[in-house]
């Protein structure tokens, strides 16, 4: 739900309990179907760090291969209401691209910890935490 609150915080300058009827139900139709999109993120990135910890930890993050996807439902919801037109202009879908492709980062990172956390025994991995809350600096060339 907080992706698709976020959205319609930054887009639609209204509070919710004025927004339209219609609105509000595509936000929740959102927020459905966005958290399906970044369990599916969630479960691809506890997979690559079951099959390579060492290299998936300290891959740069990524906006998710599902990024166009959550697009497509944000202006699938709202499709033949009066909001269609603004969502569907390219500064509306570079922000929800930006809103939504950090919720796939943050996904991404809040795994690593989780892993990290829960395999000590891992020495290559242990400065993750670390140097990705800014306890550690990092080396010259990284």
């Amino acid at each position: 739900m907080a992706s698709a609150e976020h959205l319609f915080a930054t887009m639609i300058a209204s509070p919710s309990a004025m927004r339209p009827l219609a609105l509000q139900q595509a936000q929740v139709e959102i927020a459905v179907a966005l958290a399906k999109i970044f369990q599916i993120a969630q479960d691809e990135e506890r997979q690559r760090l079951a099959d390579d910890p060492v290299g998936t930890v300290w891959l740069a993050h990524s906006l998710s291969p599902h990024i166009d996807e959550a697009v497509g439902i944000v202006q699938e919801a709202v499709k033949g209401t009066k909001y269609e037109e603004h969502f569907n202009r390219d500064e509306v879908v570079l922000l929800i691209k930006q809103v939504v492709g950090q919720h796939f980062v943050d996904i991404n990172h809040i795994e690593r910890l989780w892993y990290v956390d829960r395999n000590p025994q891992l020495a290559a991995i242990q400065d993750y935490k670390k140097r990705t809350l800014g306890q550690m600096p990092r080396e010259a060339g990284e």
